[in-house]
């Protein structure tokens, strides 16, 4: 979604991994965009069951891929400001 107000162009994205299925975006409404994340936990003392394992987290490489697509779709609307 771009906002214009007074020559002023601000690109709203959204994206998270945490958030109710009702609030995603749709075609016709602004919302959240599901950014799917895998979690796996490795055995980091093999030699002690129960031990607290590694745990290692990161995101699906597709959903990266779609919000760097939409970053750059952003950008071609004007200046960027990150803050």
């Amino acid at each position: 979604m771009v906002i214009e107000r007074n020559g002023l162009k601000v690109a709203l994205l959204a994206y998270s991994p945490a958030c109710d299925k009702t609030y995603n975006a749709a075609e016709a409404r602004p919302g959240n965009n599901p950014l799917a994340v895998y979690t796996y936990y490795h055995e980091a003392e093999p030699d002690f069951p129960g031990a607290r394992p590694k745990t290692f987290t990161f995101p699906d490489p597709d959903h990266v891929a779609r919000l760097r697509e939409d970053v750059a779709a952003g950008a071609r609307h004007g200046p960027t400001s990150w803050w």
